[in-house]
């Protein structure tokens, strides 16, 4: 009898382990095929060249920088989005006036699409005509060439990507803020606590755990950064906001490199895999 459980629950496992290979593990298999060949699409050729694309990317000062900035981004936006979204959730756990209609409004940004919210910051962030230079200009500061000035572009893509994701981040936590008893607030305010005091031992640590997995899942998703860079600045001035997903992209769609394009792949996966074993090493998740 327990055999035969077992088998079928292996049975009604077996669809959903299909799915998951034909999605997931051959195009992994596929890609990391691809990156020991050098393949021109256009000229319909094929060559094995070994660990040739591999060295050749890591001696590459583009890739490098590509790297670097992808770091850069993925350290400053899950911060920022973090504390951003760490704050509303404080604000919001509180009943006041008029939250019925601000929830909703401070949701709005996630469910934009990013080619849209791209253009709208394109135009707000433009050097003459943009609402935040003009903001500037009528306080008496100088305007700013926010995508056009490497030591800006950068903290304007962050900017952006923060406004849009933050709510994410936002929900989780005051989901998991709501899920905190309230005897517990109750017991502390009885025996004389701060609200320090009740911050610091009952609503930190038992809201790390939501803390711990939306720093994760921000983590991994600002790493594959894309949109942002493409729309806003394509990767300059010169080379400021290129990241690794813009330079697969150009690589392989636009110069036709997919032996390169599916080198950058499987070097991605593994800077994700190892920052992400490191960061759940670390927290203990």
């Amino acid at each position: 009898m327990r055999r035969r459980e077992k088998y079928l629950s292996l049975f009604f496992l077996l669809p959903s382990l299909l799915i998951y290979a034909l999605l997931i593990i051959y195009p992994l298999y596929e890609t990391f095929h691809l990156s020991f060949y050098k393949f021109r699409y256009i000229e319909r050729k094929i060559e094995f060249v070994g660990l040739r694309n591999y060295e050749k990317l890591l001696s590459y000062e583009l890739f490098q920088k590509a790297i670097i900035n992808t770091l850069v981004f993925d350290f400053m936006a899950t911060s920022l989005q973090l504390l951003t979204g760490f704050a509303l959730a404080l604000i919001f756990s509180r009943s006041f006036k008029f939250r019925s209609i601000f929830l909703p409004l401070a949701i709005l940004p996630m469910v934009m699409p990013a080619a849209v919210v791209c253009s709208i910051w394109k135009l707000m962030f433009d050097y003459r005509f943009g609402i935040l230079n003009n903001i500037l200009a009528s306080v008496g500061l100088p305007r700013l060439e926010w995508l056009t000035d490497p030591r800006l572009a950068m903290i304007s893509m962050v900017i952006v990507d923060t406004w849009q994701y933050t709510p994410f981040v936002f929900l989780v936590l005051l989901a998991g803020l709501q899920s905190i008893p309230r005897e517990l607030y109750e017991a502390a305010m009885v025996d004389g606590a701060s609200r320090f005091d009740i911050f610091k031992n009952i609503t930190l640590p038992l809201l790390m755990p939501h803390i711990k997995i939306v720093v994760l899942l921000r983590i991994i998703d600002t790493f594959k950064i894309f949109t942002k860079p493409a729309l806003l600045t394509g990767g300059g001035p010169g080379d400021a906001t290129e990241t690794l997903t813009l330079f697969f992209y150009k690589e392989a769609f636009r110069f036709f490199e997919l032996g390169i394009g599916a080198t950058v792949s499987v070097i991605m996966t593994i800077i994700v895999g190892i920052l992400s074993l490191i960061y759940i090493k670390r927290v203990r998740l």
